[in-house]
């Protein structure tokens, strides 16, 4: 049983890393080809691998975390997403970011891939929390 619920998660972590990286492949040569000559303030390379490491951090950990404290996830989960909105101001911000003027496709690259990527973590832990619903209802009605 204990085999069985490991390959569970194993495969679930497989899969939304394939969703993250296929979602990567796919905005990031839109998000090129739609630019065009136009140039960014941030780092198109950067801003992307930012989104792609910490989604799959945010999975993986949010997964495992699952296995151990079924019933933290939802809280570690908004905890992350502060912690990753946190890091991009951080990191980016260095990058002037804060200091020069966006124009209208500057502010949609940032803001367009932040949340399709926030969207794959949100379906990724409410298809954990809708699994593990069954599993509070009949540990509940034991007591």
């Amino acid at each position: 049983m204990m085999k069985k619920r490991k390959n569970e998660v194993a495969m679930r972590i497989l899969k939304y890393c394939l969703i993250v990286i296929a979602a990567f492949v796919v905005l990031f040569s839109l998000h090129k080809m739609l630019l065009g000559e136009h140039k960014m303030v941030l780092s198109l390379n950067a801003l992307y691998a930012f989104f792609v490491v910490s989604t799959l951090i945010i999975i993986v950990s949010l997964e495992l975390l699952a296995t151990v404290l079924p019933d933290k996830v939802g809280y570690a989960f908004l905890m992350a997403v502060f912690i990753k909105m946190g890091l991009f101001i951080l990191i980016f911000s260095s990058n002037g970011l804060l200091e020069k003027k966006l124009y209208l496709a500057d502010k949609l690259g940032v803001l367009l891939p932040f949340f399709i990527f926030l969207l794959i973590e949100a379906l990724a832990i409410a298809s954990r929390l809708k699994l593990m619903e069954p599993l509070r209802s009949t540990s509940s009605e034991g007591n």
